[in-house]
């Protein structure tokens, strides 16, 4: 039981501080991108201002589905704040940010993994701490795959409207045929599966 709300509590607050991590970068580049428009129109101070203050709600970034889904399957999404597509470099600069940070993520916890207990039979450690690093670095490598999929609000729907806004449209049209996919491939454990194949990986060779 114990072991149980271990994991629990540990895959909770990763997938929280997760989601927070992977958008707000975003979030950041969005409004210091958007300055040069916002000049142009009037109350600019107040908007700036207005702008820092709500990419600092960082509850906002918390998607409910995408928070049961990192509990249950550890395969969760986090929930973009800017949902306005900006110019293409923009798009383009805040996918890539988005992969990147996932990325960073589950490297630097798999790294403190193995500095930390690499000596340690994992099968009997119980403590809190290990399984925040775990799922830090486990659901992390999930939600990199998750955005793989070209989805309009994910990583990879960034990077489509930045490169080919005409397919970015057609991805827009088949948005709830590919959500379905993924929630099937999430519920199979299809997802979970080829992240466990890779953190084993990147904890040997890392």
């Amino acid at each position: 039981m114990r072991e149980a709300l271990l994991n629990v509590g540990a895959a909770l607050v990763a997938g929280i501080v997760i989601m927070i991590l992977h958008e707000l970068p975003k979030s950041i580049i969005y409004c210091v991108r958007s300055r040069a428009e916002w000049k142009e129109q009037p109350n600019y101070e107040q908007r700036i201002k207005r702008a820092v203050k709500d990419i600092f709600k960082l509850w906002r970034y918390v998607d409910p589905i995408g928070l049961l889904l990192c509990v249950t399957t550890y395969s969760g999404f986090s929930k973009p704040y800017m949902y306005r597509m900006k110019d293409r470099e923009t798009n383009k600069i805040s996918g890539f940010v988005g992969f990147i940070t996932l990325f960073l993520i589950a490297v630097v916890n798999i790294v403190i993994l193995r500095m930390h207990f690499i000596e340690v039979n994992l099968e009997k450690l119980t403590t809190w701490y290990f399984y925040f690093f775990y799922f830090m670095a486990y659901i992390s490598i999930n939600m990199f795959i998750v955005n793989l999929i070209p989805i309009t609000t994910f990583d990879m729907g960034l990077l489509v409207a930045g490169y080919s806004p005409s397919k970015y449209f057609s991805i827009i049209k088949s948005d709830h045929t590919i959500k379905m996919i993924l929630l099937i491939a999430v519920l199979l454990g299809l997802i979970s599966t080829i992240s466990g194949l890779i953190m084993s990986t990147l904890l040997v060779i890392l």
